[in-house]
């Protein structure tokens, strides 16, 4: 339990938002480990600073950029810099959530990674575990995710190509036997929501930070609450 009183703490975190985005948008790593830092110095919780202070920033930056006041490069910095901040500050702390669910990351058959990167950067910073399957294809795709331990699975695709493939490869995992949801993203889903349950997906991300509130929906709807 913190030793802050819900007003103080809930100012502190609004402060620490504010602080943190601004410095996120400037590209100030050293600022955002000493805000995070500041946080824990006060009595803050990694917990409510990873719920209360970091999810937001990371949403807000991805509404940002999709109403057109960021650049893609502004958010994939701001991801990577969150990433390698809460690695850095709270190496020495537990900060994965006490619902550990193992979240696997791919690329669908492309090649052009950012999209991946930033998702599983955005996840990583929100302390869920991650792993990074690289590229996948249909083919290898069961062994993969079986061979992680995958609970959940998010694949990115860039092209309409690959995104089709994405129908092909749920139905290899369902014949295997493996029942976990599967999310998807990239342009050819933000350019036709359809196609997401076309697919067969059980959702999409528009953005990298909407694969957090797909999470946080996942768990809750697990957990019954």
């Amino acid at each position: 339990m913190s030793g802050l009183d819900s007003g103080t703490r809930d100012r502190e975190l609004s402060e620490l938002r504010l602080g943190i985005k601004s410095a996120l948008i400037d590209i100030r790593p050293d600022s955002v480990r000493e805000l995070i830092g500041h946080g824990i110095a006060c009595g803050i919780p990694a917990t409510d600073l990873l719920d209360g202070c970091i999810v937001p920033v990371l949403e807000s930056v991805g509404n940002d950029w999709d109403r057109g006041r960021l650049a893609l490069s502004q958010v994939y910095m701001a991801a990577r810099i969150l990433e390698d901040a809460m690695t850095d500050v709270f190496k020495d702390q537990t900060t994965r959530r006490s619902q550990s669910v193992v979240v696997g990351v791919g690329l669908m058959e492309d090649y052009h990674v950012l999209g991946k990167r930033m998702v599983r950067s955005c996840l990583t910073a929100a302390g869920f575990p991650v792993v990074d399957l690289g590229r996948v294809t249909v083919d290898d795709i069961v062994e993969k995710v079986r061979d992680r331990g995958v609970d959940v699975l998010m694949l990115s695709a860039l092209m309409l190509r690959s995104a089709l493939k994405v129908k092909d490869a749920i139905t290899a995992l369902r014949a295997a036997g493996l029942t976990m949801p599967v999310y998807v993203g990239g342009g050819p889903f933000r350019l036709d929501p359809r196609l997401c349950t076309d697919v067969g997906a059980d959702g999409m991300g528009k953005t990298a930070s909407d694969a957090i509130g797909l999470m946080q929906t996942h768990l809750q709807g697990r957990d019954g609450s």
